[in-house]
């Protein structure tokens, strides 16, 4: 959310200060003779601030400065504790330059897009640069580093660094660039060492400033409270380093057109804001910080936003007093604050309620106390107040909590729940609609200490103005010994529709979204109705090495949703944040890191534990990252109802078929993994081979191999039966059989997790191999309805969605494999896999009936309504993009949230896409089931879509696909602007098979 420039100082700065700016990792005041740099945290954790100086040797304070290329962005800076100092829309700039600082040289400024300082020298035709001179007198040393740049230690654990510089003189219409180096004293002093140049043509002298990738004191760390105003703009509240800023945007959330600085800037800590909007126009905000003993409590008020600010400080007493939530009277105006004065575990904290009138404090009212903690404030459409809390009477143990309203006289309780001494209740953010009707996230603590586990579980409370209390839970966390799971909401809006999002953010196998978040933290934004029923689910998940919060919600008249939180990148440093601001759509498609550009899937037609080791090294020299492993359908053997098995293959229409049991499918899987991850190691007595020779006999890996990190995928489906004449539905399509794979995934991975004997070591497989369920949907519904007497092959060839069961039998097992996870301490997702037979390629939405549109919800249910779900569109041919990015975009008219995470297209290197991973002839599948080979094979129908393209002279428009396929395509497709209202044709699609007039409009 950076955007900022140099501020001129209009009164509002230290007299002097030219120039302030906000960088990344600090902030920058521009003197006559030149800067001072304050640090921001965490770049530094010194008591004491930390700031340094640059003062330019021999100078002249400049006859005048000029500032360009001015900002967007405006600063309103009440920092000055003198209101008369305070000021309101000061404009930016990018560029500031001072004329004359040495004879015919000036000296330029600019903020680079990356908040960094960069200086320029513009030295004249005849000037000499050598005059040009600087030292650091706070610095502890300054030395020039092997690439050439300038390491200025600030403390004994800070350096900040000017890049190595360059220089240049523009001839004519060519830019020479010419030798320079910086040139250090041995009294510290530092000026430019310059080569051969034209001296009678100008010269630039160009070093940059780069301290740091943290934010900048200036810039919000944590957005919080997100609220519209009634002039159509966005404000934004939360924590920041050192100063308290709110953030104003414009009406689409993408434009900052204010920052206004609140408050005292502090040395070390961050400092939070709140806020409250009226309909009327007016503003209030308030500032506390958490980290800083002595920092006072202000609430700052504005009757509009043009108008100058009044302030007041709450009468604390302890220290560290914070502010919980405020609202402003839609009629009398007045501001109440309900705050907390101390902070638990350091001074014992007292919940207060204050009234306050513009710059007046009206009255402040101790709550109660015993153990009682007020969390939340809420306010009707007609200004009652309610506040929730949470209460542990002391010496009890047991935490309780409740809600209560404002009848304006005294305080009454709507909601109450009472705790025990192993589970506990906290009140988080609440609503109330404008039926009155209470809306509450609540969090359930539970614990226990026999396994010394913990977890916190959202739920849903609604208290009708009259009726039945509704009191659901909303996540399904699970006691794990030695662990710590939540789901915690952090924000929650009403919609115009009865619903409400909410915003918080997960860690644990209690995940209630789509993708699991194990090792992590998530956030996720939820929508619930009435009833307390998850209506959609939109998880904001970055990747594995990073922690993502969702922190505030926003809705506007409009009913424009905003989401805002921050990141947390693991991989880089624990200081690495960065906060995010984005509305629903532009994040419910995808998000930043994009997943591998391809996945690869096998279908397993061996069961041979040597073939199952071997292919896992195969994979893992393959460098692949996910692997599907297609086990066919649910079947029995020899008839026997209570044998399940899986058929492999199919050959000539059931002429020849290959069995496997759920227990070598277990040993497979098993054999898979410990190939990847150890491939050195001997299991049941088979070795790998083709494999480097240089390796670690105490892990039994190679670092000549590439980093083990696989998810295995191990897939179900639900293709139909054939019988020599029709499809017909798979009857082993039921909820028995889906839960006997959700346990079989189960099995596996509980194995992954524990100790493996390996004979020479013991080691765990897990993370280093992930178990994922799988199911490959292929069919959701036919051009002509379930009727069976259309599904015949044409011709002895099969195509589309007549090879495959319809969408009772597939829900049917998909629903218990999805309940039996809910309850499942493990809570393993499945993959949904396959192309989408029945969606249109036509890009008018026009065209789409109300068959089309039972099409796509009933894609949508499986691929994101249920609880362990997670999509994974085929795309291995160019027409399946056109049907995915149909799919999204009827549910973006829908407003229905998607995320889409990995995709299923094939392998990256064509040329070996018809070969077994360990190398040799092309194997058909066939040939892998007579002649039992020891390796997979893969499905020899899947084409990149490149080739299609080439092959296919009914598909010339997708020559335009770049050659990666899957991904790529996929995303150029979304944001791409199309005319074509037909579906192109390519040579497989069914409608080319057959004379039915309801294809043309597919």
């Amino acid at each position: 959310m950076t955007s900022s420039g140099f501020v001129p100082n209009h009164g509002q700065l230290a007299d002097d200060v030219v120039y302030e700016a906000a960088l990344a990792g600090g902030v920058v005041q521009v003197q006559p003779l030149g800067w001072q740099l304050q640090l921001s945290p965490p770049l530094t954790s010194s008591i004491e601030p930390i700031t340094l100086t640059m003062e330019l040797v021999g100078a002249s304070s400049p006859a005048a400065w000029e500032s360009s290329q001015p900002l967007v962005t405006t600063v309103s800076d009440y920092r000055q504790p003198d209101p008369s100092r305070w000021r309101s829309d000061v404009p930016q700039y990018q560029q500031i330059q001072a004329r004359s600082i040495y004879p015919q040289i000036d000296l330029q400024y600019t903020v680079t897009p990356s908040a960094t300082l960069k200086s320029s020298y513009l030295v004249a035709a005849g000037a000499d640069p050598s005059q040009i001179a600087w030292r650091y007198p706070e610095a502890l040393g300054v030395e020039i580093a092997h690439d050439g740049s300038l390491v200025i230690q600030v403390n004994p654990t800070t350096t900040i660094t000017e890049s190595t510089p360059i220089a240049w003189q523009d001839l004519g219409e060519d830019r020479v660039f010419v030798p320079v180096a910086f040139q250090l004293a041995h009294d510290g002093t530092v000026g430019f060492a310059v080569g051969a140049y034209d001296p009678s043509q100008p010269l630039v002298l160009d070093p940059s400033l780069t301290i740091t990738a943290n934010p900048s004191q200036f810039d919000m760390t944590e957005p919080r409270v997100i609220q519209s105003h009634s002039n159509g703009t966005w404000y934004v509240a939360g924590c920041s380093g050192l100063q308290s800023v709110v953030t104003v945007y414009d009406s689409s959330a993408t434009t900052v057109i204010e920052r206004m600085l609140v408050g005292t800037a502090y040395s070390t800590g961050s400092i939070c804001t709140n806020l409250a909007l009226s309909p009327t126009g007016a503003i209030a905000v308030a500032t506390w910080s958490r980290d800083r003993p002595s920092t006072p409590a202000q609430v700052w008020h504005w009757n509009s936003p043009t108008s100058t600010p009044s302030v007041v400080t709450l009468p604390a007493t302890a220290s560290r007093p914070a502010v919980i939530g405020m609202v402003i009277h839609p009629s009398n105006g007045q501001t109440q604050v309900l705050w907390q004065d101390g902070q638990e575990g350091i001074t014992p904290p007292i919940s207060y309620l204050s009234t306050l009138d513009q710059g007046s404090l009206l009255t402040n009212t101790a709550l109660a106390g015993n153990g009682r903690i007020y969390t939340q404030l809420a306010q009707s459409p007609n200004g009652m107040l309610y506040r929730g809390y949470r209460e542990t009477p002391l010496g009890s143990g047991i935490q309780s909590a409740g809600i209560e309203r404002w009848t304006g006289s005294n305080w009454v309780s709507v909601w109450g729940q009472s705790g025990t001494t192993t589970s506990g209740w906290t009140v988080g953010p609440l609503v109330i609609d404008a039926q009155e009707q209470v809306i509450a996230s609540v969090i359930k603590q539970d614990t226990a200490p026999l396994v010394n586990s913990h977890y916190e579980q959202l739920w849903y409370v609604r208290v009708p103005a009259a009726g039945a209390v509704v009191q659901q839970p909303l996540s399904q966390e699970y006691h794990q010994p030695n662990g710590f799971t939540y789901t915690y909401p952090r924000s929650m809006v009403a919609l115009a529709n009865g619903q409400v999002a909410i915003g918080g953010v997960s860690q644990g196998y209690g995940y209630p979204l789509a993708t699991l978040s194990a090792e992590w933290t998530s956030g996720f934004v939820l929508t619930v109705d009435s009833a307390g029923q998850i209506v959609d689910q939109l998880a904001l998940r970055e990747d594995d090495h990073a922690d993502t919060v969702v922190s505030g919600l926003g809705m506007n008249q409009a009913g424009m949703l905003l989401v805002g939180g921050h990141e947390t990148w693991q991989a880089t440093s624990p200081n690495s944040n960065q906060s995010f601001l984005a509305t629903v759509a532009d994040i419910t498609i995808q998000t930043k890191p994009q997943p591998p550009a391809y996945s690869v899937s096998y279908y397993v037609q061996s069961k041979s534990i040597k073939g199952a080791l071997q292919s896992g090294c195969d994979a893992r020299r393959g460098g692949d990252r996910m692997v599907v492993l297609a086990f066919g359908r649910p079947s029995r053997q020899d008839g026997d109802p209570t044998t399940r098995v899986m058929l492999l293959v199919q050959q000539n229409d059931q002429a020849e078929s290959l069995y496997i049991s759920y227990d070598q499918i277990y040993e497979w899987a098993l054999a898979f993994a410990v190939g990847y991850a150890t491939p050195y190691a001997t299991w049941q007595g088979e070795q790998c081979t083709g494999l480097p020779a240089q390796y670690n006999p105490a892990t039994l890996d190679s670092p000549l191999l590439p980093k083990a990190e696989l998810t295995l995928v191990l897939g179900s489906s639900n293709a139909a039966r054939y019988d020599g004449i029709t499809y017909q539905d798979n009857p082993y399509l039921t909820g028995d059989d889906g839960i006997a794979w959700g346990e079989l995934i189960n099995d596996v991975e509980e194995d992954l997790r524990n100790p493996l004997n390996l004979g020479s070591i013991t080691t765990k497989i897990f993370p280093r191999v992930k178990i994922a369920a799988g199911f490959d949907a292929e069919y959701y519904q036919h051009p002509w309805g379930d009727d069976r007497s259309h599904r015949v092959p044409i011709n002895g060839e099969k195509h589309g969605s007549w090879e495959w069961s319809t969408y009772a039998w597939t829900v049917a097992w998909l629903l218990s494999y999805d309940q039996y996870q809910r309850q499942s301490a493990q809570s393993n997702h499945i993959y949904i896999f396959g192309s989408c037979e029945s969606c249109p390629r036509a890009w008018s939405p026009d065209t789409w009936g109300t068959d089309i549109k039972t099409v796509f919800g009933r894609v949508i249910y499986v691929n994101w309504k249920l609880y362990s779900a997670y999509p994974m569109p085929q795309l291995y041919q160019a027409p399946y993009i056109f049907e995915w990015v149909n799919v999204v975009r009827y549910a973006r008219n829908q407003n229905i949230g998607m995320h889409i995470g990995q995709l299923m297209t094939d392998c990256a290197n064509t040329a070996n896409c018809q070969l077994p991973r360990g190398g040799g002839a092309r194997l058909t599948p066939f040939d892998c089931f007579v002649q039992g080979s020891d390796a997979l094979c893969p499905n020899g129908d899947w084409q990149p879509y490149s080739l299609l393209i080439d092959s296919d002279p009914l598909t010339p428009a997708y020559k335009e696909f770049p050659p990666h396929h899957g991904w790529q395509a996929f995303t150029d497709q979304m944001t791409a602007t199309r005319s074509e209202t037909t579906p192109p044709k390519h040579v497989t699609d069914i409608c080319g098979q057959v004379s039915d007039p309801s294809c043309g409009s597919r």
